[in-house]
């Protein structure tokens, strides 16, 4: 399976997602989790629905962070993002989907802001982590063949001969 473990199984996947349709708010942080692991080979999915508009994997990243912190600046501090550059993300997600994506309020120097991914924000981040999950189950043999046309790392990667 691509971005698990060498020992999850399609048993423990059907599991997981199975786990998941019953707690969403779990099947985003396991998609998360698993868009973040270090294991190879991994999908990084980006789809062009028009000219000009994109949604992949940061802008994805972006608002789970949203849906799991409730605020715009602690989800682009997770990904190492400046608050303005989350802001112009869901700037330009707000203005090129039929409907917003995600709804701010203002905080001001006393607190009190915070962000939360509308209901169609919450259908567009799970549509896209759902075809993740397909890619990845659906051409795990293709990728295992790619994987093993990688040339190995060498040993000590610091030295040149």
């Amino acid at each position: 399976m691509v971005g698990t473990s060498p020992t999850m199984t399609s048993e423990k996947t059907a599991i997981l997602s199975s786990i998941s349709l019953a707690c969403p708010r779990l099947s985003r942080f396991l998609a998360y989790e698993t868009a973040m692991s270090d294991e190879f080979p991994k999908i990084r999915l980006r789809i062009v629905l028009a000219p000009g508009v994109a949604f992949g994997p940061g802008k994805a990243d972006l608002l789970q962070g949203i849906a799991e912190t409730g605020s715009l600046s602690a989800a682009g501090k997770r990904l190492k993002m400046s608050y303005k550059r989350a802001w112009s993300l869901i700037s330009d997600l707000n203005s090129q989907f039929a409907e917003a994506v995600v709804e701010t309020e203002k905080g001001g120097s006393g607190g009190g802001g915070g962000s939360r991914l509308t209901p169609f924000g919450e259908r567009l981040l799970a549509t896209f982590r759902s075809i993740e999950a397909q890619l990845e189950t659906g051409a795990e043999a293709d990728f295992a063949i790619l994987s093993a046309m990688v040339k190995p790392p060498l040993a000590d990667e610091g030295s040149s001969a």
